[in-house]
């Protein structure tokens, strides 16, 4: 029984080492590293274009790595995630001398403003959408009205109590 729970204690350091050993660092004869792995991802995935592509690259251990982020109309390039020279420029390099994680990150030029009862929770998982139609009741409620069905919001409070 002993045996069986360090099995099982083991288990997710050994997945760890075999991750570690498939997305890492490569090896030739006598130890010599060759290549390393670098995974390049985009947030949000619509925000813009990454050069290289998104997904995993296996480079030249050492060698440096060109990155350019081009946002979409609508979007800004915000900043760089991971270990590259200038995380703030859309252009920057990284030194491949380990197994890398690069994010560019993109945000919305702007969002449009919506009132709390044009919003309604009927979203699958409890999100906030947008209601196709709505009538007020004054005082900052009012009730929704979908074709699938009726949400009534709750009132608004004007004034915050302070404690």
């Amino acid at each position: 029984m002993k045996s069986l729970y360090l099995k099982i204690r083991l288990m997710p350091v050994l997945l760890a080492v075999v991750f570690a050993a498939a997305i890492g660092v490569s090896n030739e004869a006598f130890g010599q590293l060759t290549t390393t792995s670098v995974m390049i991802q985009r947030t949000p995935v619509q925000g813009g274009i990454v050069t290289p592509e998104p997904g995993v690259h296996s480079e030249r251990f050492g060698s440096e790595m060109i990155l350019t982020a081009t946002p979409k109309p609508g979007y800004n390039f915000v900043y760089w995630i991971g270990d590259v020279s200038d995380p703030t420029s859309s252009r920057t390099s990284a030194n491949l001398n380990s197994p890398k994680i690069i994010i560019a990150v993109f945000e919305r030029d702007s969002y449009e403003h919506l009132e709390p009862s044009q919003l309604t929770t009927s979203a699958p998982g409890g999100g906030l959408t947008r209601s196709p139609s709505f009538s007020s009741s004054g005082g900052g409620g009012g009730t929704v009205v979908d074709d699938d069905d009726d949400y009534e919001t709750p009132e608004i409070k004007k004034e915050i109590p302070v404690p």
